[in-house]
């Protein structure tokens, strides 16, 4: 089993502005990748494409202005290549 790795960002804006962020094809568009698809919602599915490459999440939990979770699908083809079956909250 892979280690944890926890990650603390302070962030001046309202709380349901940052889960839209985290949530939305344009929220997150706007911080990580142009190629962004996903929508609000448990249970939908959130890609991300890096050239070529795509990153697929499962929407596990979504509760506005306080917490999202994904499970990573699929993973990067090169090295170190170890996102899938990985959560994100």
């Amino acid at each position: 089993m892979a280690a944890s790795i926890a990650l603390a960002v302070s962030v001046n804006a309202p709380p349901d502005r940052i889960t839209d962020a985290l949530s939305t094809a344009e929220g997150l568009a706007s911080f990580w990748t142009t190629d962004s698809r996903a929508e609000p919602r448990p249970g939908s599915f959130a890609c991300f494409g890096f050239g070529g490459v795509q990153l697929q999440m499962r929407v596990d939990l979504l509760t506005t202005g306080h917490r999202v979770a994904w499970t990573c699908l699929s993973d990067f083809p090169m090295p170190p290549g170890r996102w899938a079956d990985t959560t994100v909250t």
